[in-house]
């Protein structure tokens, strides 16, 4: 997977090579309808004129309103969208348009070998959070050290031991129930 990708379910448009994904399986999109794609799915929310797709798609380039129409009903043709009930792209009479699918900037990365887990029981033991200890890794990208200090904060938790580390790294004991 590329460094930046849109994701709007069930597709990823991979915005380092333009091209465009349904799961695993690569679409056939031409450069044109991607880019007005791309474009869109990064301004999503917002209505973008006509004029404002053409001079950045086509930068530099006379190209008639018609060229725009004819992407959008490429791209829609691929996403299985229609004009009438839209769920990708929706029209905004002769304005412009606007995308509209709920979506998100980039796929979870997985960069940590540090997961988190919980005892079923009290008492139990808690695994250390290490490489090679069986658990699932996390979706945390770039927080190892924060990850590591939940994990401590945890095991002091669990072991009754609480740890104030904004008061000075400070440290309170549970008093034993007598």
């Amino acid at each position: 997977m590329g460094d930046h990708e849109i994701l709007f379910a069930p597709f990823r448009l991979d915005c380092d090579n333009l091209q465009l994904w349904r799961g695993e399986q690569p679409l056939a999109l031409q450069p044109k309808p991607l880019a007005v794609l791309q474009y869109l799915a990064q301004h999503a929310g917002h209505l973008i004129s006509k004029e404002a797709l053409l001079q950045h798609v086509w930068a530099g380039t006379q190209v008639t309103p018609k060229a725009l129409t004819v992407c959008i009903h490429a791209i829609r043709a691929t996403l299985g969208d229609s004009e009438a009930t839209p769920q990708f792209i929706e029209t905004q009479g002769k304005q412009g348009y606007r995308f509209i699918a709920p979506l998100t900037s980039t796929s979870p990365v997985v960069s940590s070998p540090f997961s988190v887990a919980s005892p079923e029981k009290a008492g139990a033991e808690i695994p250390h959070l290490a490489p090679g200890n069986g658990q699932q890794p996390t979706h945390l990208v770039g927080r190892e050290t924060e990850l590591a200090q939940l994990q401590d904060c945890y095991a002091a938790a669990c072991a009754g031991t609480f740890r104030l580390d904004r008061l000075g790294g400070a440290e309170l004991r549970q008093p034993d129930p007598q």
